[in-house]
């Protein structure tokens, strides 16, 4: 009888951890199910922004003697409407950006070898569970020794440290508060606020964001940012009885 009771006991640990493991099966099972439905029931495709920013393009052509094409590829591509709705001002920034100092007038870019409309892309994807989207334009870009030069003389940084910066480390600083390679103020820019927002919007998501001065061929944004801001996958744990 005590080795029956014995062999009992033996067992009930095997007997109950096989219904813990169906029990924490099933519960992901649900806990992934309730998740994916919540972020579904928040993801709006790319393009709901599409008709805002061709009216900001369309406006901005005709008072800056422009002529561009605003191109969206991926426009299905689904996002969280918060990040959306977050994004909006950050894309409208990049786009005034590029149509006021990037894209030159039809008769630069017919002189240079280029069609005279430019072309702004908005390109979306997702990819190892991250919203990838690249922004860029086929005008001037800017020249890395112009703004060497503008970066000194503005004290950011001294003429010798300059030198030595590489076309990665010099784009950080058009997306300072503050600094802008205008000369004169215009309606549009030169009052030196603009990237440094779209920094702190893709930031504040979360995210990462890489500039590349491209000149001659224009400026590109690449954002790396979260699908949703909605569900997180985390772990808990306890510390000296704090979770």
């Amino acid at each position: 009888e005590l080795y029956q009771k014995l062999t009992n006991l033996m067992q009930f640990p095997d007997d109950n951890l096989y219904k813990l493991e169906v029990f924490e099966r099933r519960l992901s099972q649900i806990s992934r199910r309730l998740g994916d439905t919540v972020v579904s029931a928040r993801m709006r495709p790319l393009s709901d922004l599409g008709l805002k920013l061709s009216r900001l393009v369309h406006k901005l052509e005709g008072a800056l003697n422009r002529e561009v094409r605003l191109v969206m590829e991926g426009e299905e591509t689904l996002v969280d409407r918060d990040i959306l709705q977050r994004l909006e001002p950050a894309f409208a920034h990049i786009i005034s950006n590029a149509i006021d100092h990037g894209i030159e007038d039809p008769e630069t870019r017919k002189a240079n070898g280029k069609p005279s409309h430019g072309t702004i892309l908005i390109k979306a994807q997702h990819c190892g569970g991250s919203l990838e989207v690249i922004i860029e334009d086929d005008g001037a870009g800017v020249d890395p020794n112009v703004l060497r030069k503008k970066v000194v003389e503005r004290n950011l940084i001294i003429a010798e440290a300059a030198k030595v910066l590489t076309e990665q480390e010099l784009s950080e600083f058009l997306l300072l508060p503050s600094f802008t390679t205008r000369e004169t103020v215009s309606r549009i820019s030169g009052r030196g606020f603009g990237l440094d927002i779209v920094r702190e919007v893709v930031l504040g998501l979360g995210g990462r964001l890489q500039l590349a001065l491209r000149p001659g061929q224009g400026l590109r944004f690449a954002m790396t940012l979260p699908v949703s801001l909605a569900v997180a996958r985390t772990l808990v744990f306890r510390v000296s009885g704090q979770l």
